[in-house]
């Protein structure tokens, strides 16, 4: 049964960026390709990393919909998604953006 998780980040104003995953930057090229092995393999069945960002701009909430929750289970101990993980709890801890992963 597949199962939707978002993640939703709160800042302090809007002089602080989101902590976000860009398909351009050359920094996450692992990251991004990961993932889209987990896509391609059918682990993933959708995510927007683009996300929705509230009317006031203070709120971004972002989403992954896995096929199941083994699949849950391996891309979240992924070590390469580990990385990711860690350096959004980084970025987060550093700008003050208090954050949290809902299932959906």
């Amino acid at each position: 049964m597949a199962v939707t998780y978002k993640l939703i980040q709160q800042r302090p104003s809007t002089e602080v960026d989101f902590w976000s995953i860009d398909p351009a930057a050359a920094a996450q090229a692992d990251i991004i390709a990961r993932i889209e092995e987990y896509k391609t393999a059918g682990k993933i069945i959708s995510y927007d990393f683009t996300g929705t960002i509230s009317e006031n701009l203070l709120v971004k909430e972002m989403s992954i919909t896995l096929n199941d929750y083994e699949a849950y289970e391996e891309y979240i101990n992924d070590d390469i998604l580990i990385v990711n993980t860690d350096n959004r709890i980084k970025h987060c801890e550093d700008n003050s953006i208090s954050w949290s992963v809902e299932q959906a």
